[in-house]
């Protein structure tokens, strides 16, 4: 696929951009209130402005508490919302869980509302959703697998919700907002500095395996333009491996970064690239990989999330084996966006 330039001339507003509800407010303690009833099949959360939200379980059972290390969760995803003070997970499945502390994450819930009449059928695979907040609502991107001809083919659509529990629906029905011919997968939502919101993700064609971009329209159940080429696996210094799980961001230090999954020395990791911002608008590249991996270890689907106090961080899932099971374990990094360039600090201390 050949690269083709990022030609930034449409600027649009937002059709939705973040919209938060007043917390309630203890004047004693100075903390958020929240409150909560346990349903038959879910969680209730009370909203100032009298609203509520049934979060139901996809098997019916009431909802449960598990530790951090007990999940098995591939490509998570973190959103912490202000109104709520909590943190919602998802990841592979698109179910989603809700944490007070990062530590203990009660759920599963069920989130999205998909027709058996849409082109993703009513219980597709469904693989790296991410959640962002635009105006009084929330989008969730997503891959969905599906059979096409005998095959499994992959495609991306965007989803729209007024809750950040959902239910999320498709906003077009009849067709994936990335052409089934890209067969894309593991998307991500990014905003290129200039109010045009886009859906970056990772594909492959005749060529190869490459991470693209995708420009959407004002109402984002479309796109503008063609996609274009960010980066071909064949330009990691390694030589060969993977490109999964793209993941866009921009440092203090106007960085343009970019962290995606690969493999190195026969094992998974997270790896950076960085703009070289020579062609017009740093989207356009190049994009060089950095030498090494960001994180090494058997670990992937990175994306990047802020905490309650400002604090940033990095989740992924770290692969293990339990009595020879396989499992993904999230975990969080503390990271320092202040430079040109992504650092890494450590695990984030609870």
């Amino acid at each position: 696929m050949k690269k083709r330039s990022f030609l930034c001339l449409l600027v649009f507003p937002f059709l939705l951009s973040c919209g938060q509800q007043e917390s309630k407010v203890d004047s004693m303690s100075g903390k958020e209130k929240q409150t909560k009833e346990t349903a038959v099949n879910g969680t209730v959360t009370k909203t100032k402005d009298g609203g509520d939200c049934l979060l139901a379980t996809p098997d019916g059972l009431p909802a449960r508490e598990v530790a951090l290390d007990s999940m098995d969760m591939k490509n998570p995803f973190v959103m912490y919302e202000p109104a709520t003070n909590l943190y919602y997970m998802t990841g592979d499945g698109a179910l989603m869980w809700t944490s007070a502390d990062l530590k203990l994450w009660r759920g599963p819930y069920d989130i999205l509302d998909l027709p058996s009449d849409a082109w993703t059928g009513s219980s597709p695979s469904v693989f790296s959703p991410e959640i962002y907040r635009r105006d009084n609502g929330y989008y969730l991107v997503a891959s969905f697998g599906y059979k096409s001809g005998g095959e499994d083919r992959y495609a991306c659509s965007v989803l729209a919700s007024d809750k950040i529990t959902g239910p999320y629906k498709l906003l077009n029905e009849s067709q994936p907002l990335i052409d089934v011919a890209e067969n894309a997968v593991w998307p991500a939502y990014a905003d290129d500095g200039m109010g045009n919101t886009c859906i970056i993700y990772a594909g492959s064609d005749a060529e190869g395996a490459n991470i693209r971009i995708q420009m959407l329209a004002g109402n984002q159940d479309g796109c503008l333009g063609e996609p274009f080429e960010m980066l071909d696996v064949s330009e990691l210094p390694w030589k060969s491996g993977v490109l999964e799980s793209p993941e866009y961001f921009m440092t203090a230090e106007g960085g343009f970064g970019m962290l995606f999954t690969s493999t190195f020395d026969g094992k998974s990791v997270v790896a950076v690239a960085y703009s070289q911002k020579e062609l017009g608008h740093p989207i356009n590249g190049p994009w060089i990989v950095e030498d090494k991996p960001f994180v090494e270890g058997n670990v992937g689907g990175a994306s990047t999330f802020v905490d309650y106090d400002g604090t940033d961080i990095l989740v992924m899932h770290k692969e293990i084996a339990v009595n020879g099971i396989k499992r993904y374990v999230p975990q969080f990094l503390k990271l320092d966006t202040q430079f040109e360039k992504l650092v890494e600090k450590g695990n984030y201390i609870f």
